[in-house]
């Protein structure tokens, strides 16, 4: 038995503001502010981290918006972007992403890297802006350039899957090495899956098994589900079932959706543990509910037959429509033959 492909890990785009000031300490923040003019753009922003990150044990995100703003009103990149995430994120303010593009424009026209990367996915997603893909390759670029290894993972992405520049895989990998050397879990894990895949590089299972195990050791819970995966079927390693169950429970536990998916799976089949159908479809139950197209398929195999649930035609259809809806062909061909 073999499971169905793993998706690749998602590229991440959004990424906060660093939390501390350079040459500052976190816990003199505060009482700076006798020594400091308080129209000092760099005092306003640490009030705003400050307030933002509850330092002290006060938290008070719209005294944090009001000294960001301060702050970025005076023409400090760091906190205009601080202020754009407030806006994107709606934090201490209400959520608008027109003005979050507004002050990462400023900021990033003061090429600061952050800024970059955050603008470049506002244009990706049409975000509080037009979508405009060649803008968020240009910003993106930018941002990867400065060595920035959000940047150079969405840019890596956008190279992988085509996405407003020829594809290719060798460029991908060599954006995803630039931010993996740098310990970004994602950047690790599509590493792996290129490796294993032999995508822009000479297939190596032995190197993939490797990115995959670093990925996840920075809590990259997708990696360590296609952790899993290398020591159910002998990936890269030696094959381990006790392993193997141990990655796709963590992650599962966890909430990734396809390790719950795998975890089900396990049950369901009974190949490295005893088989529980009840348990099975748990767990395929908490991976539809994310969304995961093939335990939404498994779901209505469960409904249409009565496994461990009472039959129930209508139930099946609908998650077999979920699934069909994302091109799941599984789920197609079942509503045909239902129809």
């Amino acid at each position: 038995m073999k499971f169905r492909q793993l998706k690749p890990p998602e590229a991440q785009h959004t990424i906060k503001v660093p939390l501390e000031l350079e040459g500052m300490d976190s816990t003199n923040k505060f009482y700076w502010t006798i020594d400091m003019d308080e129209t000092d753009d760099k005092l306003q922003l640490a009030l705003g981290l400050f307030y933002d990150l509850g330092q002290g044990g006060i938290s008070d995100p719209q005294e944090a918006v009001y000294w960001y703003k301060r702050s970025a009103n005076q023409g400090n990149r760091e906190a205009q972007t601080a202020l754009a995430l407030c806006y994107q994120e709606g934090t201490g303010v209400e959520v608008n992403f027109e003005k979050a593009v507004y002050w990462y424009e400023l900021a990033a026209l003061q090429d600061f890297s952050i800024a970059q990367c955050n603008l470049g996915y506002c244009y990706e997603v049409g975000q509080g802006v037009a979508k405009d893909i060649e803008q968020a390759i240009y910003w993106t670029k930018k941002a990867a350039f400065q060595g920035l290894a959000k940047a150079q993972n969405n840019l890596a992405n956008y190279y992988k899957i085509g996405l407003g520049l020829e594809q290719s895989f060798t460029k991908a990998i060599y954006w995803f090495r630039k931010a993996a050397n740098q310990d970004d879990p994602i950047a690790q894990g599509q590493l792996g899956y290129l490796y294993e895949q032999g995508l822009g590089v000479t297939k190596n299972e032995k190197k993939a098994f490797c990115w995959y195990e670093k990925s996840a050791s920075l809590g990259n819970t997708l990696s360590l589900c296609c952790l899993g995966q290398c020591y159910h079927f002998g990936i890269g390693t030696e094959i381990n079932f006790e392993k193997a169950l141990e990655c796709y429970r963590v992650a599962a536990t966890c909430g990734d959706d396809i390790a719950q998916y795998c975890l089900g799976m396990c049950y369901d089949y009974g190949d490295i543990i005893e088989e529980d159908i009840a348990l099975a479809f748990f767990w395929y139950k908490k991976s539809a509910e994310q969304g995961y197209d093939f335990a939404q398929f498994d779901i209505g195999r469960f409904y249409q037959h009565g496994i461990c649930v009472e039959k129930d035609i209508q139930t099946a259809i609908s998650w077999y429509k979920k699934a069909a809806a994302q091109g799941n062909q599984l789920a197609v061909k079942a509503l045909e033959e239902l129809e």
